[in-house]
């Protein structure tokens, strides 16, 4: 059988072409940040910033409507029952086309009173304008993002990626031509607009291509007891995505108002350092989404948690090798590519790191929950959690600075991970006991904390003149010593002999 139709073939594929799309990313953002950064300055890119979480909070009216129905298109795509896929997108399309109405009403009623939130950071009139600009941008994708979908839930993330690199390419080396000749953040935030859209179209065009059903107007119902599920599912994720928004976006809020203005920037270049090594990651767990919804349609509940747990241990060995990069790289890397004013205190640099490292173990779990669609089992739980984060975040704020924002993030990513998705997904998806998941994790808790003391001694300990050698040496350690430790305590688990397995059959397929 061809590996690219195989079921692990695609994830691989899906991966790779993540892997590259977020190298390519990564490459310009990094680029275009310094040229931002340069030409528009900190203040500007913390507007930048909270702008983005504003836009995030209005965006909480989709209320998960998009995840609920996602999780059931797997099953009839493994059928290849039509019919219902054409009810499932004709109601989707509806839905989004609603949503982007009601933001768009949200956006202009409170156009107005936009400008209360910075303080006069800029004049009243410039606020309005990139506050419409940023409306726009996300009603767009609203209006397209339904056919996008249905290609990444056929496990065909691929071929999005390789149009999203050529976009991504383009529209960068346009918005920095942007930045460099007029120095306007108004021109800047229009072209991200106007290639967004073209994105959007051509996704759009693929879609309809390699589904012709979506080109078809005749109205079709959706089936009652799906209605239902997808209504029920909603309800529980409005909760879910209240608990996110807390937990993700509101940090930058808090900081502002109680730091300024310009610790938000400081702090936006550490979040993009950490957040593409995240994008990397995510590639993982975003590749097997959707294969991992054909497998719970289609096998039994023990390969389902067997397939779990060598993904858990992937995601381990990757996050340990991450999180001993960025700690001993990111400090002498803001040096060189924005200055030393641009430096955070060590004792940040330790927070983000654990909050990192427990962010990335939660990616595969939570891409298997949505999969598998439990939503409702624990709705509650995860809005105490973010408002207690959000209470712990203000407060500690107050008497620690920034570390006691991110000790607040903390204390819901470990309730996240411990609990929250190990009992939802041992309980409702593989039924099974959690004794192995508590005992996985641990293991790998003690692995992380003594790779990253190590690393941190050795590296902190070498005297090396050159800053760009010494880099080059830190990256090398940071390779090999996490990954040494990890085959060295690890090499005898099931989970170990699992992947080995499952990479030889794959190899014999070619």
């Amino acid at each position: 059988m061809n590996s690219v139709t195989t079921r692990t073939g695609k994830s691989l594929l899906n991966i790779m072409s993540g892997v590259t799309l977020q190298a390519v990313l990564i490459a310009l953002g990094f680029f275009s940040r310094k040229v931002f950064v340069d030409t528009l300055g900190l203040t500007i890119l913390g507007i930048n910033g909270l702008f983005q979480n504003l836009i995030a909070f209005i965006s909480l009216i989709e209320l998960g409507i998009g995840t609920a129905i996602i999780c059931n298109l797997y099953k009839p795509l493994a059928d290849k029952n039509v019919p219902l896929l054409n009810s499932l997108m004709s109601f989707y399309g509806k839905t989004y086309r609603k949503i982007a109405l009601a933001i768009s009403f949200i956006c202009a009623v409170t156009l107005p009173f936009v400008h209360h939130i910075f303080k006069g950071e800029l004049p009243v009139n410039d606020l309005r304008i990139i506050y419409a600009l940023f409306a726009i941008e996300t009603v767009i994708s609203y209006l397209f993002v339904y056919k996008k979908n249905i290609i990444i839930a056929d496990q065909k993330q691929y071929l999005i990626n390789s149009i999203l690199i050529t976009s991504n390419l383009v529209s960068t080396a346009a918005q920095i031509a942007v930045l460099y000749y007029t120095k306007n953040f108004f021109w800047f935030l229009i072209i991200r607009i106007l290639f967004k859209l073209a994105e959007n179209l051509y996704i759009s065009s693929v879609a309809a291509r390699k589904y012709p059903f979506l080109n078809d107007t005749e109205q079709h119902k959706l089936p009652d007891e799906l209605r239902k599920n997808i209504a029920s599912n909603t309800k529980a994720l409005i909760l879910h995505y209240f608990a996110l928004y807390f937990v993700n976006s509101t940090d930058n809020l808090i900081i502002s108002y109680f730091l300024g203005i310009t610790y938000v920037g400081l702090i936006l270049n550490y979040q993009m350092i950490f957040n593409a090594v995240l994008s990397f990651i995510s590639q993982f767990s975003n590749g097997i989404i959707a294969g991992y919804g054909n497998l719970l349609a289609l096998e039994n509940k023990q390969k389902a948690t067997d397939t779990f747990y060598v993904a858990f241990f992937i995601s381990f060995i990757i996050c340990n090798f991450a999180a001993a990069s960025l700690l001993n790289l990111t400090q002498p890397f803001i040096k060189l590519w924005l200055g030393t004013t641009a430096v955070l205190p060590f004792e940040v640099l330790i927070f983000l790191i654990i909050d990192f490292f427990i962010l990335g173990m939660t990616a595969v779990g939570g891409a298997i929950r949505s999969s598998a669609g439990t939503f409702k089992q624990d709705s509650y739980f995860h809005l105490s959690a973010a408002l207690i984060n959000l209470v712990i975040s203000i407060i500690l704020v107050q008497k620690m600075g920034l570390p006691g924002v991110i000790i607040g993030t903390i204390t819901y990513r470990i309730s996240e991970w411990y609990f929250a998705l190990g009992i939802i997904l041992h309980k409702h998806v593989f039924n099974a006991a959690l004794a192995r998941y508590f005992k996985t994790s641990f293991n790998f808790l003690l692995i992380f904390i003594f790779t990253q003391f190590a690393s941190y001694n050795i590296c902190n300990n070498l005297h090396i003149q050159n800053e760009y050698a010494f880099l080059a040496v830190v990256l090398m350690i940071c390779i090999i010593l996490p990954n040494v430790i990890s085959i060295l305590f690890l090499h005898k688990t099931p989970e170990f002999k699992d992947l080995a397995t499952r990479l030889k059959n794959f190899m014999g397929t070619f």
